[in-house]
């Protein structure tokens, strides 16, 4: 009975190692896949970086080829910034960014910094793109000053300015504000 015991733990214990050993060279150490699947022919993997390739490429019927695009957001990033300092009135608009010819804006998030006259408040805060005006989150409001942060998709077309506007509670005393915009430029035909 005890011979029939310790054969059975032999063969469990060796059937465990033979599993480790098979698992580690198919999984490898990292416990990723590291087996390599042979190409169909006619095909080739590629599992590196992407190449830079140019050219034509001739197809048969029925096939396709998986590209990557090329106008990538991160390709044209746009963040800029512009301020105002306004006297006695109760609302202020500034100019931020004029879209570039044959691009359109993705305007993503805007956020703006503004500061008033104690007692005064900020009413609205508004950013215009795309031909229309929208409004923005005010987040913080203490003492004399208002800020807020909003994601947005906006898009500005060719030529368009994009302006951010204020509105406060009072007219009296000199204000400011800072607003910026963050996004994208994608090519238009």
């Amino acid at each position: 009975m005890r011979r029939i015991a310790a054969l059975a733990f032999l063969l469990l214990l060796m059937s465990g190692v033979l599993a480790a050993t098979v698992f580690n060279q198919v999984a490898g150490p990292s416990g990723k896949s590291t087996a390599k699947r042979a190409p169909a022919p006619g095909h080739v993997i590629v599992d590196n970086n992407p190449l830079p390739v140019g050219g034509t490429v001739q197809l048969a019927a029925g096939t396709s080829v998986e590209t990557t695009a090329t106008d990538n957001p991160a390709f044209q990033p746009v963040t800029v910034s512009n301020g105002a300092v306004s006297g006695a009135s109760l609302g202020m608009t500034f100019p931020v960014y004029t879209v570039p010819a044959g691009k359109r804006l993705v305007i993503e998030q805007v956020s703006f910094d503004t500061r008033f006259q104690p007692g005064d408040e900020l009413a609205e805060a508004f950013v215009t793109g795309g031909g229309q005006g929208h409004f923005l989150n005010v987040t913080h409001t203490a003492g004399n000053s208002a800020t807020g942060t909003t994601l947005t998709r906006i898009y500005a077309n060719p030529g368009e300015n994009v302006a951010c506007g204020f509105v406060r509670t009072t007219i009296t005393g000199t204000w400011s504000s800072v607003c910026t915009i963050s996004g994208h430029l994608v090519d238009v035909p």
